[in-house]
């Protein structure tokens, strides 16, 4: 049975939130599902958002996943419509959540 890498290194629970809204989801959607997490003692999160999430770069929402995962080790990968829209054309999903985390484990806050 293949093996999982991300899983083997966050643990066997995800915990997933989906907003299906027409604008971006803020920094403070964000803050709110890591304490579900955080309360769940679960490492890693997907956070769906059709038209993801505000900011750019280390500001707002964007730099929540960053300063998260670079202060308390929790992954929070967020995936837009077109990301779903690529998963379900085909692209791998697993090898996509690798390359986000590798992308937050990889730019510092």
């Amino acid at each position: 049975e293949p093996r999982n890498r991300l899983l083997d290194e966050t643990g066997r629970y995800v915990l997933a939130e989906c907003k299906n809204w027409s604008s971006p989801a803020g920094a403070k959607h964000l803050r709110d599902f890591l304490v579900k997490m955080q309360d769940c003692h679960v490492q890693l999160g997907i956070f769906f958002s059709r038209n993801g999430v505000t900011g750019t770069d280390d500001k707002d929402a964007v730099g929540v996943t960053k300063k998260t995962f670079h202060r308390e080790g929790r992954l929070l990968v967020v995936l837009d419509l077109e990301d779903l829209r690529a998963i379900a054309a085909g692209e791998d999903l697993s090898g996509l959540l690798d390359r986000r985390c590798d992308s937050l484990r990889f730019q510092f806050a």
